[in-house]
Formats: C-alpha cells, structure tokens, sequence
C-alpha cells in the first residue's frame, strides 16, 4: 500500500490503479483501496516524510524548513510499440506514441 502510495503521479485515482497493476483481472478496486488505505496510520507516513527529509543534508532552512523542489514530465520518445510500458494507442484515428516519464529533484 505505501509503495503504491509513493509511486502515485498525481492522476486521478483508477487512472493511477490502472497504471500501478495494469487490466490484471485482481486489480483493486478505486473503493477498495480507500479502505485499505485508511487503514494506514499517520504516524507511519510521517515517519516515511521524515526519513526522506533527514536524508537530505545541509543546514539552510527557510522559516526552520528545508525547502525541496520536484518537476516531473512527460518525454515522447521513438516509437517502439514493441514497448508495452512506454507506448500509447488510444484510438485507431490518433497516432500512437511511447512516452517516458522523467522528474528531477
């Protein structure tokens, strides 16, 4: 649950299931993992935030915090449809594309 949690890209929720496990027939559903995901305690994603803000070293803070920046995009790439994690084919009418995910820190 945390490392499908960690992996989330910002869509919607079933976009982000579908991406995570794929049309497999035991995916979750988007009402299932609200549950499970409840079940999460705080404490235990504060303790995820706080390991992965400890890691970063340096002493300038802003207002007593350590300030962090994330970019993520989206990269077309040559078109392999050999490629299933990377290539899209929505429609017959609309080219089909590879895109690759890329985001700096």
């Amino acid at each position: 649950m945390l490392y499908v949690l960690l992996c989330m890209e910002g869509k919607s929720l079933s976009c982000e299931l579908l991406s995570y496990f794929g049309c497999s027939p035991g995916i979750i559903s988007t009402p299932g993992f609200v549950q499970q995901r409840a079940k999460l305690l705080v404490k235990a994603l504060e303790h995820i935030f706080r390991k992965f803000s400890d890691s970063f070293h340096g002493d300038r803070l802003y207002r007593g915090f350590r300030l962090l920046a994330a970019d993520g995009s989206d990269v077309q790439i040559p078109i392999d449809p050999t490629d299933e994690e990377s290539y899209f084919s929505e429609t017959p009418q609309r080219t089909h594309y590879n895109i690759t995910k890329i985001a700096a820190l």
